[in-house]
């Protein structure tokens, strides 16, 4: 019965407790079941993984890079301080991302910028965007505003992660 078999994973959770608390992780998952009812984060990508990008912003809000039930890449939030027992993750709006994967995010400790590595659907063409975050008068992001290109002359990113308010570090070639 494929209800009672339990996830395949590999995870690796790096921590860095500094003022903003960050938490960053990937889950490589090699089969995914859950109660999802609305597919926020499912699907597989080409080679029959899953995999999620994660961290914490200074809001308490779960950021997640992952993909939809359609196999779109998307960026998802939820909110981990609500008390509410059916909160899921919720999309952003991000209409720049096109046909592109997102690999790994990190959010500033302010809360107001994100960086993001994404790829074409090959995983080549590696790119780091700086995007601002557009929240609602609730606090709740809504959108990433078209990213700015960072680190242009770098072919190949695997990750990315902020030093302090302003300096970030790129792992890549």
């Amino acid at each position: 019965d494929a209800d009672t078999k339990a996830p395949l994973a590999n995870v690796r959770v790096d921590h860095r407790f500094t003022p903003s608390q960050s938490l960053m992780g990937r889950v490589n998952v090699d089969r995914f079941h859950e109660t999802n009812p609305n597919d926020a984060v499912a699907g597989t990508s080409a080679n029959g993984t899953l995999t999620w990008s994660t961290t914490y912003d200074a809001n308490g809000y779960l950021w997640i890079a992952g993909t939809d039930g359609r196999g779109n890449d998307r960026v998802f939030v939820l909110d981990s301080v609500s008390s509410d027992p059916k909160s899921a993750p919720k999309p952003i709006r991000t209409p720049w991302l096109g046909n592109r994967r997102v690999k790994a995010l990190a959010v500033s400790a302010d809360a107001a910028r994100v960086l993001i590595v994404t790829t074409d659907r090959s995983g080549g063409d590696a790119q780091l965007g700086l995007s601002g975050i557009v929240r609602a008068t609730n606090s709740e992001p809504e959108t990433l505003s078209q990213p700015l290109r960072q680190a242009q002359s770098l072919t190949r990113i695997q990750d990315v992660t902020w030093l302090d308010p302003a300096n970030y570090a790129v792992l890549g070639q």
